[in-house]
């Protein structure tokens, strides 16, 4: 594994943060080009870390309203950089399309998650959105927790799945692909798709153990490329 060079990593790091600061600023390319009279293809390098002259550097960050020395400290602003999402701050919602995730009156608990006191109502499926989102980030995050397949979705961009517990079928145009507890999937998540639990989660089959592997979890991520 060859790993860059102190010199590349932090070009690679201050072109990062001017980009930031340019979206931030709500500034595209060609604008922040003007501004700091440098063509458009000068940024770009910029915000690559690609090579530039100090005067070039100087003058995208004057154009920003910041000087390269405040770009070059080793530790910038927490909430530029990090967003943490916090278990206990966790909201749960019914998932979209499918109506409300449990029946009216409710059982016990099994590893935390209410049960139904029969599976003469069996219920659907709900979603947590992680707040794990950067400012101006396009990446990101939800929990799924499903009982029953999701209603088709399609949107733009790719879409990451974890299997976190359970087993689950993804269906993507058609086909399907069976994961398991630990499993991964990548896909363009403009193709229509659903997430359903495996038939051998199903609780079709009455008895005090038709819900043990119940919800199904799962992990999904997502980058919306229109964003």
């Amino acid at each position: 594994m060859i790993l860059p060079d102190t010199d590349q990593l932090a070009s690679a790091t201050i072109g990062a943060r001017i980009q930031r600061l340019r979206l931030k600023q709500s500034l595209s390319v060609r604008d922040l080009a003007d501004k700091a009279g440098v063509d458009k293809n000068t940024v770009l390098r910029v915000e690559k870390g690609l090579s530039v002259s100090g005067r070039t550097l100087e003058r995208v960050c004057g154009a920003l309203g910041v000087y390269v020395s405040r770009l070059l400290l080793p530790e910038p602003g927490e909430e530029e950089t990090v967003v943490i999402h916090r278990r206990a701050k966790e909201t749960w919602w019914p998932y979209p399309g499918m109506g409300d995730p449990f029946p009216d009156e409710m059982g016990g608990e099994a590893g935390g998650v209410p049960v139904p006191k029969s599976t003469d109502a069996t219920p659907r499926g709900e979603v947590a959105s992680l707040e794990a989102r950067l400012p101006r980030g396009k990446m990101r995050s939800s929990l799924l927790r499903l009982w029953e397949e999701t209603t088709p979705n399609a949107h733009p961009g790719e879409e990451f799945v974890f299997c976190v517990s359970g087993a689950a079928i993804l269906r993507i145009a058609g086909q399907e692909y069976p994961l398991g507890e630990g499993d991964a999937a990548n896909f363009y998540c403009a193709e229509p798709h659903t997430y359903a639990p495996a038939s051998d989660s199903s609780p079709a089959d009455s008895g005090e153990n038709s819900f043990s592997t119940l919800p199904v979890l799962l992990l999904t991520v997502w980058h919306d490329s229109q964003e």
